[in-house]
């Protein structure tokens, strides 16, 4: 009996430590807890460049025309005193011997036009505007056509006075013949009136 008991209680501590066992193998182990994760950084608003502004170029004032440049010289020449003109002249008559561009060339016969400057020489005009009627234009772009369209209108302008002053010289020398013709009768006229004075007087 007595082992009967002793082995009772072994198999009840065996069974009771196989319980034990059993159960702290089933218990939930404790797992320590989880790092903490950081949150999500704020996110940071790129403002894009913005563009560089360039300063908006000042609109560049038109160049004034060759054509524009010799009226304007001509017209300052023509306010000059003679001496000051006459070296205007010169200087014109130098620079179109240096190059015989239209710009000096129509420069140089203008200027010849001034009284002011030593005497109007229209023959000398015509003659330096005469070779830009016979040239076609050089410049294909039209650049310099209002030059050449100018110097033919100012050719035409000449040639016309020129006609005309040529008229009326010969009116005037018609007109010289004429009043000579009657100059002529009236001596005429009165040596037969003196004549017939004479007469009457002797008698």
């Amino acid at each position: 009996m007595p082992k009967i008991v002793q082995n009772d209680n072994v198999r009840r501590y065996t069974l009771i430590l196989v319980i034990a066992v059993l159960t702290a193998c089933a218990a939930p182990k404790r797992s320590s807890p989880p790092p903490a994760v950081p949150p999500d950084p704020a996110p940071v608003l790129v403002e894009p460049p913005r563009p560089e502004l360039k300063p908006e170029p000042l609109p560049s004032e038109p160049q004034p025309s060759e054509l524009d440049r010799v009226l304007l010289h001509f017209e300052s020449v023509r306010r000059m005193q003679a001496p000051e003109a006459a070296r205007e002249l010169e200087q014109a008559r130098q620079s179109f011997s240096r190059a015989r561009t239209d710009y000096n060339r129509v420069q140089f016969a203008l200027l010849s036009l001034l009284p002011n400057t030593g005497g109007r020489d229209d023959a000398k005009s015509i003659a330096l505007l005469e070779p830009m009627l016979k040239d076609s234009p050089r410049d294909k772009s039209g650049a310099g056509s209002g030059l050449r369209a100018f110097a033919v209108l100012l050719y035409n302008q000449i040639t016309e006075e020129r006609k005309l002053e040529d008229r009326m010289k010969e009116e005037q020398k018609r007109a010289d013949a004429l009043q000579q013709k009657l100059d002529a009768l009236k001596e005429v006229e009165k040596s037969l009136l003196d004549r017939e004075q004479s007469q009457t007087k002797k008698k």
